[in-house]
C-alpha cells in the first residue's frame, strides 16, 4: 500500500502531530496553502503535511511564530535548507558528534556560541535571530555574487577551462564568510556589541 496523498483536516492534523485548530490557524495566518475542494469537503495534499512538519520543527527549535510567518510571506523555504535554519546555525537533524554543551540540533557550534553570547549580554533572542537571518541572507547573496563572478572569469579565461579547477561550493562559502567577518569586524565596535 502506498503513502497517503490526500487528507481531511483531521487526518492531516494527526499526521503532522497537531490539532485541527492549529491547521486552521496556520491556514488563516498564510502559512498553509488552501486545501483542494472536493464537493463539500476540503482535501489536503502531501505538500501540506510537509509544510506543517517544517513549521512544527521550527517551533520545536524555539523560533517565534511571528518570524516563521514573516519568512513564509517573503516566500522563503521553511524546510531544513531554509534561511531560518541556516540563520540560527541549526539543522533539524545532524549526524555529527556534539559536545555536551551544544544542543543536538545545532549545525554550526561557532554561530550558536556567538548567538548565546549576544543573548547573555542582554540582546533579546528575537533580535539575535533577526540579526542572524539578515547575516545569512547577506552571506548567501555574497556567495552567489562570488560564484557568478568566478563563472564569468572562467568563461573569459581560456586557460581556466583547461588548467584550473573550478572552486567548490564550500570554497565560495568560506570566502564569503571571511569577507563577512572582516566587514563586520571593521564596522562593529566593542560598544556596539554591548
Amino acid at each position: 500500500m502506498g503513502a497517503q496523498d490526500s487528507f481531511t483536516i483531521d487526518e492531516l492534523a494527526a499526521a503532522a502531530g497537531m490539532t485541527p485548530r492549529n491547521v486552521r490557524a496556520y491556514r488563516t495566518k498564510g502559512l498553509l496553502a488552501p486545501p483542494i475542494r472536493v464537493g463539500r469537503t476540503s482535501q489536503y495534499r502531501t505538500a501540506h503535511l510537509h509544510r506543517l512538519r517544517d513549521i512544527r520543527q521550527l517551533r520545536d527549535a524555539g523560533l517565534p511564530l511571528k518570524m516563521i510567518i514573516e519568512a513564509a510571506h517573503r516566500g522563503e523555504d521553511l524546510g531544513p535548507d531554509g534561511a531560518l535554519w541556516l540563520a540560527a546555525g541549526r539543522a533539524p537533524m545532524t549526524e555529527s558528534p556534539r559536545s555536551a554543551a551544544t544542543p543536538a540540533y545545532v549545525a554550526d557550534p561557532e554561530a550558536y556560541a556567538i548567538m548565546q553570547t549576544l543573548t547573555n549580554r542582554g540582546v533579546t533572542p528575537s533580535t539575535v535571530m533577526l540579526l542572524a537571518l539578515r547575516t545569512a541572507r547577506a552571506s548567501s547573496a555574497l556567495a552567489a555574487d562570488l560564484s557568478d563572478l568566478l563563472a564569468s572569469e572562467a568563461e573569459e579565461t581560456a586557460l581556466a577551462a583547461e588548467q584550473l579547477l573550478p572552486p567548490s561550493k564550500a570554497d565560495i562559502i568560506d570566502l564569503a564568510t571571511v569577507i563577512t567577518r572582516e566587514m563586520l569586524g571593521q564596522s562593529l565596535t566593542p560598544t556596539a556589541l554591548l
